[in-house]
């Protein structure tokens, strides 16, 4: 596992530092592009909302909070029905010939109302493109609302100097497919014990 720092002024000696603007929300919608629509609510299906807890804007969410609770927002979603809709992109400037990492925390926040346990009855599969290539197999989702888990890809530049990093869900569900993420970190990797 490769530990990032969120921003400069965290940097660490030999801690990777976070290439991405706005991994943890913490600056709202700043930093980074979506193919959701925002919303004042959880509604309706392709949107996004970022917050401290879905409870506030769909009545049948459950309430959780971000992975770090201390940082406060996250970027709420619900599912999208269309394939192929980026919920979350950046472009980022990187060296050619170089290892990346990308990581972040996802968990799920619906609430299925026939089960006593606040779990989402379709959750999310979560997959990147960098540059258009898929990489690796998607990150499923823990359907219990709340326990955030953690999903992690890597990338060799190449000859590369950019890096268009989107993130989708491969899921189209429209009952259930509700998920937040947060702490999203791009950095170049050196590999660490798990």
């Amino acid at each position: 596992m490769v530990v990032c720092a969120l921003a400069a002024g965290l940097l660490m000696s030999g801690t990777p530092r976070n290439l991405l603007i706005n991994g943890d929300f913490r600056h709202g919608r700043r930093g980074f592009a979506t193919s959701y629509g925002l919303s004042d609510d959880l509604l309706g299906d392709g949107i996004y909302w970022i917050g401290n807890d879905p409870k506030l804007k769909h009545p049948g969410a459950c309430s959780i909070h971000a992975h770090k609770p201390n940082r406060g927002a996250m970027l709420l979603l619900n599912g999208s029905a269309t394939e192929n809709l980026s919920f979350w992109s950046e472009t980022i400037r990187v060296l050619p010939n170089r290892h990346y990492h990308f990581s972040g925390w996802a968990t799920a926040w619906g609430k299925d109302p026939s089960r006593a346990t606040p779990t989402d009855p379709s959750p999310a599969r979560i997959y990147i493109r960098i540059n258009g290539k898929i990489l690796g197999d998607p990150y499923r989702v823990n359907p219990n609302s709340g326990e955030w888990g953690r999903f992690d890809f890597e990338w060799d530049s190449g000859s590369q100097t950019t890096a268009k990093i989107r993130l989708y869900d491969e899921n189209t569900d429209v009952v259930g497919n509700d998920f937040a993420v947060d702490q999203l970190c791009f950095c170049e990797g050196v590999e660490r014990d798990k």
